[in-house]
This record gives C-alpha cells, structure tokens and sequence, in this order.
C-alpha cells in the first residue's frame, strides 16, 4: 500500500474511532456517582453516611471517591460536555499507553493502528460510559505494560512499593 491510501486509511480509522468515543451514555449510576463525589469535596472526608440509601445509619467508605471527585469536578467545570471530555482523556491516554509500548515492539508496518483498533473495540463495553470502571481500564492497562517491561529485565523503578533490601541485625539482606 502506497503512503497516500495508508494515510487515508488511518485517518478514517481514527474519524471512526473518535466519533465512537464521543458518542458518550449515560449511566443509570451516573447521578450517584456525581453526588457521592460533590458531597466529598464538600465535606473533605471519604468517611461519609450514605443518606441515598437505607443504610444512613452507617457509617460508609465510598471505594470509588477518586473517580467520583474526577466526575464532579469534570461536571463543575463543563457539565455533561465535561464528563464527556474527561471520558475522552481517559481513552486517549489509554491509546497512547499502549501505542507508546507496542510502538517499542517495532511490529509490522500498519500493524499498530489495527492493534489500537483492537484495544478501543475491545474495551468499548467499559469505556463507552461515566463509570469508575473507565479508570480500571487504563490502570489494568498501565499494569500489563509494567508487567511486561519487568519481564524484560527492566524491573527497578517501576512499581512504587516495590521493596528494598534491609538491614537486619546489622548485616544487609540480599535481593533475591
């Protein structure tokens, strides 16, 4: 293929893609995940009472407040338009997680953007929606990228708990 249709081809299959990813629904859950993430920022604390729900009575950690205060802070600066823009950075970083590895792999030519094709459809179902879950997506992502990279010897600096050697007794341990 000559570089004049390749180009043509990539640049529709991106037109295709993009106008997918802006064609944004709205959850059934989106509200609450609104709510729970203002009444965060308003009060400062993740330890809340659920009042929407019939366990008021208790006390709640809300598992999904980061993703929640990203929502409502996206939604306090563009309304829905901002919730579709944050939907939208989450898949382009996703995109370019994974094209900036797989780019490192030096696959065939054209191939990469077939394999990008293949990680937006493929995601699609969790991306396509204002859900915690599209956060997961693009940390599962950056995981298997880390996971690969630590298989290829490249392991030191990579995972921000990874361990270190101690002393004990006075001796130093050895890293296995």
């Amino acid at each position: 293929m000559r570089a004049g249709p390749a180009l043509l081809v990539r640049v529709g299959l991106l037109l295709i893609l993009a106008t997918a990813a802006i064609g944004t629904s709205a959850d059934a859950d989106l509200w609450g995940h609104l709510r729970f993430g203002q009444d965060i920022l308003r009060t400062g604390s993740i330890l809340q009472v659920d009042d929407y729900s019939f366990t008021s009575d208790r006390p709640w950690i809300n598992h999904e407040w980061l993703s929640e205060v990203s929502f409502a802070e996206a939604y306090r600066f563009g309304g829905a338009t901002g919730l579709v823009a944050l939907n939208l950075v989450v898949i382009a970083a996703l995109l370019l997680l994974v094209w900036s590895h797989v780019r490192r792999i030096s696959p065939a030519s054209g191939a990469t953007m077939w394999i990008l094709t293949l990680v937006f459809v493929g995601t699609y179902w969790r991306t396509h929606s204002v859900r915690p879950q599209l956060f997961s997506v693009l940390l599962f992502a950056l995981l298997l990228v880390l996971m690969t990279r630590a298989d290829d010897g490249r392991r030191r600096g990579h995972y921000p708990g990874e361990p270190r050697p101690v002393a004990w007794a006075g001796r130093r341990c050895r890293r296995p």
